[in-house]
């Protein structure tokens, strides 16, 4: 399985009254510097098989802009776990489907950077962090089941996709 983290793009502020935390939306310039950026994803990852998203707003948008420049009617399908930070249930979703699935995910930090160190690592209690920069994106292959691991394939930030999108 492959699995594609991208952190959600540049969003209005969290201080900012005029929205609540779930509802926060992506910036015009993020969407703009996050629609380059989907060009370079395309470049580096295959279509999806699925596309799983936090409900919350800055990650649905920022997954379906991903989805349009992949085309091929990809809906972003809403995970439960993405928005919660339950590693345990991003498991359980990435394990109802086949092995050899390519899935994107999009999510918020800090939940992301954990779960990758703690899949990189299968478990073993490795402390780290994987920290993509809003807009960022991380390709890890899990040659087997989820639980034994995976290996980092691709770690880009979002100017690096930028610029693999021209």
């Amino acid at each position: 399985m492959l699995v594609l983290f991208v952190r959600h793009g540049e969003s209005v502020p969290g201080d900012d009254p005029g929205f609540e935390e779930d509802t926060r939306p992506l910036t015009e310039k993020g969407m703009d510097k996050f629609k380059d950026a989907a060009k370079g994803i395309v470049r580096c990852f295959p279509t999806p098989d699925a596309i799983l998203t936090s409900s919350k707003t800055r990650a649905a948008q920022t997954a379906s802009i991903a989805a349009d420049e992949w085309g091929k009617d990809l809906q972003p399908v809403v995970c439960d776990a993405l928005t919660t930070g339950d590693y345990k249930g991003l498991l359980d979703a990435l394990q109802g489907y086949p092995p050899e699935s390519e899935i994107a995910v999009f999510g918020h930090e800090p939940f992301i950077s954990q779960w990758m160190v703690q899949m990189l690592n299968a478990g073993k209690g490795a402390a780290g962090r994987i920290r993509p920069n809003k807009g960022g994106a991380v390709l890890i292959d899990f040659p087997g089941k989820l639980e034994d691991g995976g290996f980092l394939q691709l770690f880009a930030r979002q100017g690096v996709l930028r610029k693999l999108g021209k």
